[in-house]
């Protein structure tokens, strides 16, 4: 096989448009071939924005997200570009159609994952990136996609931790800033200093409640070690409310918030907060950062997952509702519909909220036997949820985007097809008849 250089490539394709010039009135030119340098496959989720590429990461630092659900069912998730060190995000509907695919341009260096998929119901997205832990601006940045899949705004700030308090704001905070986005333009409205002492965390927090406060938590370090957090609570103006400092030698992450109380996970215990001045409520002993999710019952009750099972609380005394144990870590937990929907790495359940009864628990596997790590689950909707995984053996990361309907009653699974999504071609090589190489370098 012969290969022609780029510059002798382009004298013969120079030479042969002259002579098409030349001939174009006795005889008319037709296409030898053409690459459009596209082709259309079925999504393949990027194994790099999967938490079991980087260990579990419920547990501390800045938390990974692969997938995520909207109100109406829809489903986002990170694919391979066809370039690999771009990010793909596709949001599918629920009967697997492309809704629209972004690709986002990384310079293969300082993007590790996704900290946050907010689909929005406006058919768009908001989707935060940085380099876990550190919070270098270059590092990290915040975006927003309209409901055709082109870029609206892109903004580089601190981020790891992102919340929506309202349709129109956007809180984002790492390990030394929180700040304060208009939603729909990507204008800075305020900005704090949280006062940690590093800007190289393994532990931080940010939630909002009703009234669009904000609560957030920063570790604090004495050389590289961990000694403590500052939580810190912001009405929607951004004024401090109140600032308290807690001892704990792997920092605490705010994970939820309800009228009365804000919840804090450690290394070693669950602590509730009153909203009102910052006070500790009560304490719960868990096993390192427990999940807590809240009821979505009037009472509002947490739902705290750790690796001991799951258990409702009251709110104000802490008082145990109900406790399930169940073996194993259940990184996946989602509040709907009245139940508890949890996956592990070895099983799906299903619990009723009010009493924590087991309506089901199935093992993670397909009908052929094949082992599905689940990465997410949406919301139910007419008796179905939806659940995107991917294939764990025979290939470790990488692999199909597994879109699945899951039967709220049962547990069972009905496979769903993901739409064809074009992607472009890494190449620029082309072979001819002759088995010469027309190379553009």
């Amino acid at each position: 096989m012969r290969y022609h250089s780029s510059i002798r490539a382009f004298f013969f394709i120079t030479l042969a448009w002259a002579a098409g010039l030349m001939s174009a009135g006795t005889a008319s030119a037709s296409e030898v071939w053409r690459n459009d340098w596209f082709s259309s496959a079925p999504p393949t989720l990027n194994f790099f924005l999967l938490p079991t590429y980087y260990g579990d990461q419920a547990g501390p630092g800045k938390p990974l997200t692969a997938a995520a659900f909207s109100a109406n069912g829809d489903a986002l998730f990170g694919a391979m570009a066809a370039r690999y060190w771009d990010y793909q995000f596709d949001r599918v509907g629920a009967d697997g159609s492309l809704r629209w695919s972004a690709n986002i341009y990384d310079d293969g260096v300082s993007l590790s994952g996704a900290y946050a998929l907010l689909p929005n119901d406006d058919g768009g997205a908001i989707i935060a990136l940085g380099y876990s832990p550190y919070d270098g601006d270059y590092l990290n940045r915040v975006i927003r996609i309209d409901a055709s899949g082109a870029l609206t705004w892109s903004r580089v700030m601190p981020t790891g931790w992102v919340v929506q308090p309202t349709a129109d704001r956007i809180a984002t905070s790492g390990c030394t800033r929180l700040s304060v986005l208009d939603s729909y333009t990507g204008a800075v409205l305020w900005q704090r200093t949280l006062a940690g002492t590093s800007s190289d965390c393994s532990s931080g927090g940010l939630v909002a409640d009703a009234q669009g406060n904000l609560y957030a938590t920063v570790e604090v370090t004495v050389g590289y070690a961990a000694t403590g957090y500052r939580t810190l609570k912001f009405d929607a103006q951004g004024n401090l409310l109140w600032e308290v400092t807690a001892a704990s030698t792997r920092g605490g992450e705010a994970v939820a918030v309800d009228a009365g109380r804000l919840y804090v996970a450690t290394a070693t215990e669950l602590r509730a907060l009153n909203t009102s001045d910052g006070s500790s409520a009560w304490t719960l002993p868990t096993s390192a950062f427990a999940n807590v999710l809240l009821s979505d019952d009037a009472a509002h009750e947490p739902i705290v997952v750790d690796d001991n099972g799951v258990q409702r609380r009251e709110s104000d005394t802490g008082v145990l509702r109900w406790i399930t144990p169940l073996a194993g870590h259940h990184s996946i937990a989602r509040v709907t519909d009245g139940a508890i929907l949890l996956a592990g790495s070895d099983d799906r359940a299903k619990l009723d909220l009010a009493t924590g009864a087991v309506a089901w628990n199935l093992a993670n596997v397909d009908a052929d036997g094949r082992h599905l790590d689940w990465i997410g689950f949406g919301p139910s909707l007419s008796g179905v949820f939806g659940g995107v995984a991917h294939l764990t053996y025979p290939i470790a990361y990488a692999g199909a985007a597994v879109l699945a309907h899951i039967d709220f009653a049962s547990g069972a699974i009905a496979f769903v097809a993901p739409a064809d999504i074009a992607q472009g071609v890494v190449g620029m090589h082309k072979v001819d008849a002759a088995s010469d190489v027309i190379g553009v370098a």
